[in-house]
């Protein structure tokens, strides 16, 4: 059997994995509506866009 600090940490783990991906999920909304929105983004603006999703990703 788990010892409650074992489960404690599984939680804490888990919930990062789980705030990760909120975080990715919300960077892909937000470069969706970008991307849609607004076509006269310039290279420049579209490519820190999808730096940003980058770094969610990672």
């Amino acid at each position: 059997m788990k010892t409650i600090q074992q489960r404690n940490e599984y939680i804490q783990t888990k919930m990062k994995q789980h705030e990760s991906i909120t975080d990715v999920h919300k960077y892909q909304r937000r470069l969706k509506r970008l991307m849609r929105y607004h076509k006269l983004l310039t290279n420049l603006e579209v490519k820190q866009a999808r730096e940003n999703l980058r770094k969610a990703l990672k």
